[in-house]
């Protein structure tokens, strides 16, 4: 029984919150194995001044509320559940300090939101007080428009002196439109009262980095100001550094009819509720409507709609062969349940994909599926980053996948470059199966080479074989996780080929080596990692969480 001390001083714990310090069975061992709950027992030996600290069965440390700040040195007891007499004593360092105070940001809201949480205030547990606040929520139709100033009071509880802020709302009538962190597609149906660029967007100026349509781009941090009003007949893309609502406040647009050009046309949603897409569509020669940074899709000529429904507030690109009029008054007779795919709840081997607004969509139009319902299918660039994936569902039916471009406004490669050539890999989570996909190409459209909106279909395909099985097994144990940088891979048996790759798909260590192993990355970026075993013809994966 080995019990190893611990440093959780890197996870500064609120004196006035309390929280968990860590986990302190990280790296200890029972028999040369990580200890498993209900194998051994755990205690307290020395709260080293920490008044109420507690262990629980499973070994996270807890430091109570109201603990005075400071460094503590706590010190617990790992013990056999059938003989105590049996123990290691181990010390743990944790670190507590009072937070710094300050109020939530100051917020701008429309009249016609709805009652909003009020939270931002270190240290929180206080007291929200002012017009339109009730339980820690501010209503702004009980407020009503205009600006309110609030405060929020808390005591501190080693002094008793009571601390209080002063920040503001404002009330205005209009529409809220939802920016999620990265790249978005916007659009509002309000004609605002003051349309500047500058001032539609200075509710989220810390958030947006730049904003751009087909006619210019607003950019004010590098001094490119090409936009100057906006404009709720087009349609925008932005990049936003979080997640942030942008209130757009004004009138409600008269006219809900929006010309389109033959090509692509980047357009606005002129309604107030989703809207069909289908319908919009119905009278139009349209060639295909996608998200932006996103996987919904809308191609008719396949019979694919994984759109459903055009969002308020989101902008969308759209290819028509022919100009014409999409009218948004028009009333809606059909009904759609379809729903962009969330590729993030798929559990692939493969790296996170990076969604960027520069897409290319490849219809798999298929006579003699080989594939299964199932499969996931992801397209990788020439480096093997994976840039794009999808389920298959109905194998009798058609289906796009969309391949997301480089960002290239990040240093890193997160995506395909204009003409790199595309390659398909399929993973077979029924049977852990990777195979790589041959594919032949309607010779009418591109031939599977990357462009910013390029249309691909793929009508025949067969499947090779990689030779690779993943498994999945409870005895491969990576250990701590989440790491600082240090840590040990245990639990298979042979020689095994180790690589970790970033969440850009690039491979920042290869090893090869019998396990256990101990790896030290210590000066690599905070995020999340993939590590790929392989042992024997069989492939392992594991996530990485580096703190």
């Amino acid at each position: 029984m080995v019990a190893n001390n611990d440093d959780f001083s890197g996870n500064v714990i609120s004196s006035f919150e309390g929280g968990v310090a860590g986990n302190v069975l990280v790296n200890d061992l029972v028999n040369g194995q990580p200890p498993v709950a209900g194998q051994i027992s755990l205690s307290i030996v020395d709260e080293g001044g920490i008044n109420g600290v507690s262990l629980s069965y499973d070994g996270k440390l807890s430091i109570p509320p109201v603990t005075l700040g400071g460094n503590y040195s706590v010190v617990y007891r790992l013990s056999d559940y059938e003989d105590s007499d049996n123990y290691k004593d181990a010390t743990v360092l944790v670190s507590v300090a009072d937070p710094e105070f300050k109020c939530p940001a100051d917020l701008v809201v429309c009249f016609n939101q709805g009652p909003v949480p009020l939270e931002g205030a270190v240290p929180g547990g206080g007291i929200y007080s002012g017009n339109g606040i009730i339980n820690s929520v501010f209503d702004p139709s009980v407020a009503g428009i205009g600006t309110h100033f609030l405060s929020y009071c808390i005591e501190n509880p080693f002094t008793h002196v009571i601390l209080c802020c002063d920040f503001t709302i404002q009330v205005t009538d209009g529409q809220l439109v939802s920016l999620s962190e990265g790249w978005n597609g916007i659009s509002s149906y309000i004609m605002p009262h003051d349309p500047s660029m500058r001032f539609v967007l200075s509710p989220v100026d810390q958030s947006l980095g730049l904003i751009y349509n087909f006619e210019g781009i607003y950019w004010p941090e590098m001094g490119i100001t090409t936009l100057n009003d906006w404009n709720p007949y087009s349609g925008y893309i932005t990049k936003s550094i979080n997640d942030v609502v942008l209130p757009v406040c004004g009138s409600p647009l008269s006219n809900s009819s929006l010309s389109m050009v033959s090509g692509w046309n980047l357009i606005p949603v002129l309604s107030a509720e989703p809207y069909n897409v289908e319908d919009l569509f119905s009278s139009l020669d349209i060639t295909v409507a996608k998200d932006i940074a996103g996987t919904g899709v809308y191609w008719p000529a396949y019979q694919i709609n994984t759109i459903g429904y055009f969002q308020p507030g989101k902008a969308y690109m759209v290819r028509l062969n022919s100009s014409g009029i999409a009218d948004f008054g028009m009333q809606q007779k059909s009904s759609s349940l379809s729903t962009p795919e969330d590729i993030n709840l798929l559990n692939t081997p493969w790296n996170a994909v990076t969604f960027t607004p520069e897409t290319h969509l490849v219809a798999f139009n298929l006579t003699d599926n080989p594939l299964k319902t199932g499969d996931i299918v992801g397209g990788f660039t020439a480096l093997g980053l994976c840039s794009g994936v999808t389920e298959v569902g109905n194998i009798s039916t058609p289906f796009a996948l969309t391949l997301f471009m480089d960002d290239i406004y990040t240093g890193d490669t997160d995506g395909f470059k204009d003409g790199e050539p595309i390659s398909f890999v399929v993973y077979r989570p029924s049977t852990g199966e990777l195979f790589d996909m041959l594919v032949s190409y309607n010779p009418s459209m591109n031939q599977g080479y990357f462009e910013s909106n390029g249309l691909s279909e793929v009508n025949n395909l067969k499947l090779s074989s990689t030779g690779m099985i993943i498994i999945d097994t409870d005895q491969l144990q990576v250990f701590p996780n989440p790491t600082h940088g240090i840590f040990t891979l245990d639990g298979l048996a042979g020689n095994a080929n180790i690589k970790v790759y970033n969440a850009y798909g690039k491979e920042v260590v290869k090893a090869t080596t019998l396990l256990p192993h101990t790896f030290d990355i210590s000066g690599i970026a905070r995020g999340i990692y993939m590590i790929r075993i392989s042992v024997d013809q069989k492939m392992y994966f594991r996530k990485l969480i580096v703190n």
